[in-house]
């Protein structure tokens, strides 16, 4: 078994939601460690709150990116761009993305040690766009961008909408982190 394998898991959770989304708000999934009374899990934090977090600290966050997964020691602000996570940071991982529509092509490394890559630049994303990612050892998935509205505001209508574009795994942490009822 390949060590990036599990890597086309890791991908999942890079849930794109939509980057340059209107969305003030950033919903707390789970918070571990020291730092874990800080961000107790539905919080509502403003998008443009520094999260700070000590050695061993972990936070989980849902915003118009999607959901990601933020370990410490860090200082970063709380609606970050879209970038895509992996659990195992060991070893540099090279990755190529593709946009079915028109073939474009751009490479990323997770550098050694590093959990998170910021997507592309350069490379175009838009509701239904589908891309291809292709991993150093020959598993690859298949990403496809969906957003949420730019009305989109509050738990509910995020709720909805996320429905409505098949975003299960995302409305699932969205009803455990606010602890709302949600009529669907």
């Amino acid at each position: 078994m390949s060590p990036f394998s599990g890597l086309a898991v890791g991908v999942s959770a890079l849930l794109l939601l939509g980057a340059g989304v209107a969305f003030a708000q950033v919903v707390v999934f789970s918070a571990h460690r020291p730092s874990s009374g800080s961000y107790p899990q539905g919080a509502v934090l403003r998008a443009d709150k520094i999260i700070t977090l000590k050695a061993g600290d972990s936070v989980e966050l849902l915003d118009a990116v999607g959901s990601r997964v933020i370990k410490g020691p860090a200082n970063v602000v709380a609606g970050q761009k879209p970038s895509f996570a992996r659990g195992d940071s060991g070893a540099p991982a090279p990755v190529s993305i593709s946009r079915t529509a028109t073939g474009e092509k751009r490479a990323i490394t997770w550098s050694a040690g590093g959990l998170a890559a910021d997507w592309p630049a350069g490379l175009p994303f838009a509701d239904g766009e589908t891309y291809s990612v292709a991993f150093e050892y020959g598993s690859a998935v298949t990403l496809i961008w969906p957003t949420v509205s730019r009305s989109t505001e509050g738990v509910e209508p995020l709720g909805a909408d996320l429905l409505s574009k098949g975003c299960y795994t995302q409305l699932d942490g969205l009803r455990a982190a606010s602890g709302i009822e949600l009529p669907f």
